[in-house]
């Protein structure tokens, strides 16, 4: 996922569920100590412009790609 990618989010419970959005921003999160020595993936989250007009922030697993940015 990047910024201009076209995305849906998932409908468990989030407050959007089911909106469609333009991610606008991305930032890492920090990971501990424990998760880098096992490698697990910096997990990221994104700023998205949904489709009710509002910014909202949101984790990569809570959302899936619908369209990509070239």
């Amino acid at each position: 996922m990047k910024v201009g990618d076209l995305v849906k989010i998932e409908n468990k419970g989030w407050r959007y569920g089911g909106e469609v959005g333009i991610i606008l921003q991305t930032f890492s999160m920090m990971r501990s100590v424990e998760q880098k020595a096992n490698g697990a993936p910096e997990p990221f989250a994104f700023k998205v412009w949904v489709s009710k007009g509002k910014v909202i922030a949101k984790l990569a697993k809570q959302m899936e790609v619908v369209s990509e940015n070239r």
